[in-house]
């Protein structure tokens, strides 16, 4: 388990909130349904893309988005740390909607503040691009499209997370380490918001890896000779 740091009550509030926002911890469990993702015909294992099938007006993304979406994701899937990949990358089945998002849950006026902040956190962002990252989040989406990336992968159910005991979190993180063997924690990811010309995009990823242990940030990246790199972090929250 990486970056478990003993840190003053302040910042371990910060996790709390960050974390918990995210996703709503109801009872405890003894065990996890683990669901590999499809085998695309390559052989080389298949996150997802997420669908937004479910109500096309709240999500207006065109064939091109979805496969910049999906080109985005395994941008941020290849350039996370070889430790927070491990083995087996586990990710959250659905995306993170905006008002989960670590500032929205700190602030009076949630969502407006939000994208206030992040507008100051990337100057040199499009304002088309915050616009897109806002409507593409109003919701959450499913996660089923599978794009290609070279990581054994495997998906988490929210019933899964939602199994979580506040009162015995190390509990949970043990049975998870024992179902979820060569893990290091799981991946949450938002939708992506994009610019017309579509060489920007704005990202939210939280990766959960203990009691006091992963972090979230919002990812601005830049697509450039066809290859989409980061090129700025904010991280509202550490641990």
């Amino acid at each position: 388990m990486r970056r478990l740091i003993i840190r003053p009550l302040v910042l371990t509030l910060t996790f709390l909130t960050g974390l918990f926002i995210t996703f709503i911890f109801t009872s405890a469990g003894d065990g996890f349904l683990a669901r590999p993702f499809d085998e695309p015909s390559e052989n080389i294992p298949a996150l997802c893309l997420s669908d937004c099938s479910e109500s096309s007006a709240c999500c207006p993304q065109t064939p091109a988005q979805e496969a910049e979406e999906a080109a985005v994701y395994s941008a941020l899937v290849e350039q996370m740390s070889t430790i927070d990949r491990a083995n087996l990358l586990v990710v959250q089945d659905r995306t993170v909607n905006a008002y989960s998002f670590p500032h929205a849950a700190l602030e009076d006026d949630p969502v407006d503040r939000l994208f206030e902040a992040l507008q100051l956190d990337f100057p040199f962002a499009e304002q088309e691009t915050i616009t897109s990252f806002r409507t593409n989040n109003e919701q959450s989406w499913p996660i089923t499209k599978p794009f290609l990336f070279r990581t054994k992968s495997r998906l988490i159910s929210q019933q899964e997370i939602e199994r979580f005991s506040p009162s015995k979190p190390g509990i949970w993180w043990e049975a998870f380490y024992r179902d979820y063997r060569g893990a290091a924690g799981f991946l949450m990811l938002s939708k992506v918001g994009f610019n017309r010309e579509m060489n920007q995009a704005l990202v939210y990823r939280a990766f959960a890896c203990g009691d006091t242990c992963g972090f979230g940030s919002y990812v601005f990246l830049v697509k450039k000779g066809g290859v989409w790199r980061i090129k700025s972090v904010s991280e509202p929250w550490v641990s």
